[in-house]
């Protein structure tokens, strides 16, 4: 069976340089299974830390898993959790999951 290569993700946003605008994520979603949440206000991207994200939008308590898009909604990580002490969310980059998932997929299929 033939390997899977991903590439990179080309919707992960690059970290702005000194004058640039900030670089805004949005991260949409039903926390706890209520209503439709997106974040609009204080979503700046914070840094990348492989293979985390962190952002500074704010989440609720059951938010893990929602969707990370970029500017022009291209999805480019999954929220994983709140680091209050740091006073940022972070989020697992998606091309990693990608990856451990075509992985998981080949397993699977050299078994059958």
């Amino acid at each position: 069976m033939k390997a899977t290569t991903l590439l990179p993700l080309p919707h992960k946003p690059a970290m702005p340089q000194d004058g640039d605008r900030p670089q805004l994520i949005y991260v949409i979603g039903h926390p706890r299974g209520g209503e439709l949440a997106v974040s609009m206000y204080d979503n700046d991207l914070a840094g990348y830390a492989p293979p985390y994200v962190r952002y500074r939008s704010p989440t609720e308590g059951g938010s893990s898993g929602l969707p990370i898009f970029n500017r022009q909604l291209g999805l480019f990580a999954v929220h994983h959790r709140a680091l209050d002490a740091e006073q940022v969310n972070e989020g697992v980059l998606f091309n990693p999951i990608a990856a451990a998932l075509a992985n998981l997929n080949q397993a699977q299929f050299m078994k059958t």
